[in-house]
């Protein structure tokens, strides 16, 4: 095949290189924004927000935090949909599928704002410190559209407010990007009067963070980051 006439695609092996190299990365980035706050290491539930397609963070995450329960959520998955409570079947495909270290089956269809679940799980599981985390989703998580083509029901749509609640079940949340985020200084927002507004724009996920980081300065969280992560604690 002629270089021409290749696949603009990238194939599933080198797809895999990319997966197993963005593990690599954040682990190690992740794991020294993590060490500088000692009271992380009591986390014992994760539960990812909108996971989609990826398959990094849960890996990363239990590098970070081995004897954690994971939890994936998707909002876009099949029944059954998981909403305020868990039942027993859901309690338990999640210790099998924990105990199993089988990733899809972790993942159940829900909303990680769901402060009722995640306060259900954690009472009949018998943790007590939750972690959110995402990689890649914070403007999903707070755009109002789960597909491109398919608008979030009323509930699983959250603002920046109901994202960072101080009376939240979590302990911290942890936003990961597997592409280095710009410094804070290169991250303004343009002024609207900015003939070149649009060009200054930064990205979606770049501005996703800008606003969530300024609600939680204004609530009253602990900020801290790196080039792979933001941290947020209560």
């Amino acid at each position: 095949m002629t270089e021409a006439a290749q696949s603009p695609w990238p194939s599933s092996h080198e797809n895999e290189w990319r997966r197993v190299t963005d593990i690599e990365i954040l682990s190690h980035s992740l794991s020294e924004l993590i060490e500088r706050h000692p009271r992380l290491q009591s986390i014992d539930l994760i539960v990812e927000a909108g996971i989609g397609n990826g398959r990094v963070m849960p890996y990363v995450a239990k590098r970070l935090f081995p004897e954690a329960i994971y939890l994936g959520t998707d909002l876009v998955l099949p029944a059954p949909h998981y909403r305020t409570s868990i039942d027993d079947e859901g309690l338990s495909r999640l210790a099998q599928a924990n105990e199993a270290g089988d990733i899809n089956e972790s993942i159940l269809n829900a909303n990680a704002y769901d402060y009722e679940l995640v306060s259900d799980i954690l009472e009949k599981t018998g943790r007590s410190n939750a972690l959110l985390v995402s990689c890649n989703a914070l403007f999903a998580l707070s755009d109002k559209f789960g597909t491109p083509w398919d608008i979030k029901s009323k509930p699983d749509q959250v603002s920046l407010r109901e994202m960072i609640r101080p009376d939240s079940p979590y302990q911290a949340q942890l936003h990961a990007y597997t592409d280095e985020m710009k410094p804070k200084e290169l991250r303004a927002v343009p002024s609207y009067d900015d003939p070149d507004y649009f060009s200054k724009l930064p990205d979606k996920t770049t501005l996703a963070t800008i606003n969530l980081e300024t609600e939680a300065q204004r609530q009253g969280w602990t900020i801290d980051e790196n080039e792979f992560g933001l941290l947020l604690l209560r």
